[in-house]
């Protein structure tokens, strides 16, 4: 028992793995992250709630200002503008680390100097050969200890940013994510991504799934233009999350998203924005653990196996279809929830398991048709008269039977039965004798013996047919599966009779039955009744009831009519005799009158005068 369990499972947890590892292949990762995207955007926009301020220099503003690199000047100019609504904390998207002219760097390196909380970025390069090196703002912009971050973009084989490198480490330093520092410096960093072992700070390297809040222009954003004409009110910036980046398009940091949809990138600040968002809210997606993903396969799969046992054909196909919207919904529920499924390995699962089992089903049932085939060759050998007897037969026609044309016909059916007969034995010994078992052979073999099951059918029921004798046989619950054509004749007769001992009590007299129905069914004993009366009294019976092993009970009803008739009239005789006991008989009545009364021919009359002549006696000795 415990085999017939665990073998299934063994099976599902092995297959379940094979799927995992070849989720893990380039090509199904790159279905998993177009299914990622899918279903970020199935689970929709989602409201930021960090306060992030996005100080854009987008398309108006290089029209008003000028094209970019601007002037450190102006850059200084705007970031003072800034600073002086006293935000929370301001980062600067923009690379400073190439010299500019000396005037404009010192007016900007000034600007920074005085700035009270600032995140400046950090990107890395690649050095001589394969070696990593840092590109970092000028010394001169560094000052006061400014806070570095990382801009590295890292996105996928297609090129879409769906995560951001938690750390980077190059030239032995380590720099966390620009997101990440700006949040620290505000102070709203949550203490999972700030870690303190001992007075040193942990630095995980892991990259983190951003929870896009949406496509292009999700956060709150001001103008640059509008900043620097003073149009914006300081107020505007303070205790909020300032960002300074550029927007407009052709910039060259620009992005897919999952929310890329229309084909349009979001620029690299936006791509930061969201990530501080994931990380500010802890809304970034974790991926649920591949044990987890393991288990639920597994489940899948035995699932599927469950439901194949239980429908057939297109029942079964639809369910199993069924199972992928449902795991899709799973997927979207659990992405609300911050949590990454990977549906197209469980879409795979369904794809391969199906057919398999489809597969399994017709192995399984070819087997099994193998072996009842063979077990039916044995018992197909074919029965009935040689060709001896039948020419011995049709001697003794020539000898014995005068009538040309009843000779001739009998001749022609003993001639139509031999041939039919010699035909199926020859397709017997062609089809068994084929060593090539294939599929048309088996639909040929199972033609061939239900034909012989329906002449053995049709025989049986000729022969139940021709016996008078009522025939009602029942399964061991007493549903009754079978009555003869004599069964029609009962008065009570039933297309859908009740049980077996009801249906015989309404037939016969009304007495119970259902005991003896019992005794019959489980000590394989055989019940009589004799001179049973029918419902109207009509007709007499004697009633069998026996045993078919390990099948169920037939009963059997016997007329007795004549004979219970037979004897009513010999009984009212012997009274009739009892009561004129010395009397002659001829005294009694004339011997006419009694043979008319009960109306028999005058053979049988003086059977039955012998008979009463008989009793008689037997009375007087008495």
């Amino acid at each position: 028992m415990a085999f017939h369990i665990l073998k299934p499972v063994a099976l599902g947890v092995a297959a379940a793995t094979i799927l995992v590892l070849l989720s893990w292949l380039s090509f199904f990762e790159q279905v998993n992250n177009i299914a990622y995207d899918f279903t970020q955007r199935l689970a929709g926009e989602r409201p930021p709630t960090s306060g992030v301020l996005i100080v854009a220099i987008d398309e108006e503003s290089l029209d008003r200002v000028g094209a970019l690199p601007w002037s450190r000047t102006v850059l200084a100019d705007l970031i003072e503008s800034v600073d002086a609504g006293e935000p929370s904390v301001l980062g600067i998207d923009v690379l400073l680390d190439d010299p500019g002219a000396p005037e404009e760097d010192r007016d900007l390196a000034d600007v920074l100097g005085r700035a009270r909380k600032l995140v400046l970025p950090a990107r890395v390069d690649e050095g001589s050969g394969t070696d990593l090196i840092w590109r970092l703002p000028l010394e001169k912009f560094r000052q006061n200890d400014v806070t570095l971050g990382h801009v590295h973009a890292d996105p996928d084989l297609d090129s879409v940013m769906r995560r951001v490198v938690q750390a980077k480490y190059a030239e032995g330093r380590v720099f966390r994510a620009f997101s990440m520092e700006v949040l620290d410096v505000a102070g709203m960093l949550p203490a999972a991504y700030n870690e303190d072992i001992g007075g040193a700070i942990r630095i995980q390297t892991d990259p983190i799934r951003i929870r896009f809040s949406g496509d292009r222009g999700a956060f709150e954003q001001v103008s640059a233009w509008e900043v620097l004409a003073g149009s914006i009110e300081p107020s505007r910036f303070r205790d909020r999350i300032v960002l300074l980046g550029v927007t407009a398009e052709a910039s060259g940091d620009e992005w897919m998203t999952p929310f890329s949809v229309s084909g349009r990138r979001m620029s690299g600040i936006e791509v930061h924005a969201n990530a501080l968002e994931s990380i500010y809210s802890e809304g970034n997606i974790r991926e649920v653990p591949e044990w987890i993903v393991l288990i639920a396969l597994a489940g899948l799969i035995l699932g599927l196996r469950s439901i194949e046992r239980r429908f057939e054909g297109f029942r079964f196909y639809l369910a199993s279809v069924a199972t992928i919207p449902a795991v899709v919904a799973a997927s979207w529920l659990l992405m609300n929830s911050g949590f990454w499924l990977p549906f197209p390995t469980f879409i795979l699962g369904v794809a391969l398991t199906v057919p398999t089992l489809g597969v399994r089903k017709l192995v399984k049932v070819n087997r099994n048709l193998d072996r009842k085939i063979s077990r039916l060759s044995v018992w197909a050998a074919e029965s009935g008269m040689s060709t001896s007897p039948l020419s011995a037969l049709r001697t003794r026609l020539d000898a014995e039977l005068e009538d040309p044309d009843l000779k001739r016909q009998w001749l022609d059916v003993l001639n139509a039965f031999e041939h039919e007969r010699e035909g199926r034995s020859e397709r017997r010994e062609r089809l068994l004798g084929k060593r090539r078992h294939n599929a048309p052979w088996k639909l040929d073999a199972v033609d061939f013996f239900n034909e012989q099951l329906y002449r053995f059918v049709s025989f049986n029921d000729s022969v139940l047919a021709g016996i008078e004798d009522v025939i009602i046989v029942s399964d061991p619950a007493g549903q009754i599966v079978y009555q003869n054509t004599a069964a029609r004749d009962l008065q009570s007769f039933s297309d859908e009779p009740p049980a077996l001992w009801d249906y015989l009590s309404s037939l016969l007299d009304g007495r119970s039955l259902m005991e003896s129905f019992a005794r019959v069914v489980t000590l394989d004993e055989t019940i009589h009744a004799e001179m049973a009366p029918s419902s109207t009294e009509s007709r007499f019976y004697t009633l069998t009831i026996s045993p078919i092993p390990r099948i169920g009970v037939i009963a059997t009803l016997h007329d007795v009519t004549a004979q219970h008739e037979l004897d009513q009239a010999k009984n009212d005789m012997v009274s009739l005799v009892s009561h004129e006991l010395r009397t002659p008989l001829t005294s009694i009545r004339g011997y006419g009158d009694m043979l008319a009364r009960y109306g028999l021919v005058e053979e049988k009359g003086q059977d039955f005068l012998r008979s009463i002549q008989a009793e008689s006696a037997r009375l007087n000795d008495l």
